[in-house]
């Protein structure tokens, strides 16, 4: 079961890398303002977030066989 978890989980934080890639060169580019990168810090925050609840789950929950 907790195959089923962590591979879905690692597939999506790998898709959420490349969101992630394009404004991080941006940023190296530019100036940006702290609010311009408001929507950014929560999305990171709620991406890792959920990344750790998942692999948590996975690591505690044990199915009875």
């Amino acid at each position: 079961m907790e195959f089923l978890i962590t591979i879905p989980s690692t597939i999506v934080l790998l898709l959420h890398m490349q969101p992630i890639c394009r404004p991080a060169g941006v940023v190296a580019e530019t100036q940006l303002s702290s609010a311009d990168l408001g929507g950014l810090r929560i999305q990171l925050v709620a991406d890792a977030g959920a990344a750790l609840l998942v692999l948590l789950v996975a690591a505690v929950y044990k199915p009875r066989v």
